[in-house]
């Protein structure tokens, strides 16, 4: 990419426009960037479906089994334990999906955002917050079961909290423990979904 505005992401591990697979066991830890032009994530799950033709950018059935991810840390941009978003950037025309993403028995802690405006999250799901082009992606059945989520802070911006579901279709969260965070669960969306089913 030859713009040097847009982000970049510091990760762990990446895995774009794939499905059907399980991290189990896995850890991160010091996942640290100066670059405001650069996002901190431990784990980014993503359905990017800028180029591929229907049904390709499509992402369904990932799975995050007892995972540990800690001190993930940005100065300016986006700082996230977990990402599993599907991107607005869709040039394909037709409507891209995320569906069946779980995070079961993690432990996320230390996330840190020094931006009033990066978004700060322990498990962020959903649509991208980029610009849209093109259709709205739908983003169906995210599942959080059992987690610990702990100290996951910016500095004063609104879309930080351990847990963030932004415009994600039946969201099941269930006996998670969330603390010392800026917010417990962020729940926001859109109504430009269609089908909005």
């Amino acid at each position: 990419n030859n713009n040097p505005d847009e982000p970049r992401i510091v990760c762990a591990i990446a895995s774009i426009t794939l499905s059907n697979i399980v991290y189990e066991n896995c850890q991160v830890t010091n996942c640290y960037t100066k670059n405001p032009n650069f996002r901190a994530m431990g784990f980014i799950t993503a359905c990017v479906p800028t180029d591929p033709d229907f049904p390709y950018g499509s992402v369904n059935n990932i799975t995050y089994d007892r995972c540990n991810l800690s001190d993930i840390h940005s100065t300016r941009n986006y700082a996230i334990g977990i990402s599993l978003y599907v991107s607005a950037n869709n040039q394909t025309g037709f409507q891209s999906s995320y569906s069946n993403m779980t995070v079961r028995d993690c432990v996320i802690q230390k996330i840190s955002n020094a931006s009033s405006n990066g978004l700060t999250a322990g498990v962020y799901a959903g649509i991208s917050l980029d610009e849209v082009i093109g259709m709205y992606p739908l983003s169906n059945n995210f599942h959080i079961e059992n987690c610990r989520i702990s100290d996951v802070k910016s500095d004063g911006c609104a879309i930080s909290a351990g847990i963030v579901a932004n415009a994600s279709k039946r969201p099941t969260m269930l006996n998670n423990t969330i603390v010392d965070c800026d917010r417990g669960i962020l729940l926001t969306g859109t109504n430009n979904i269609i089908p909005n089913a």
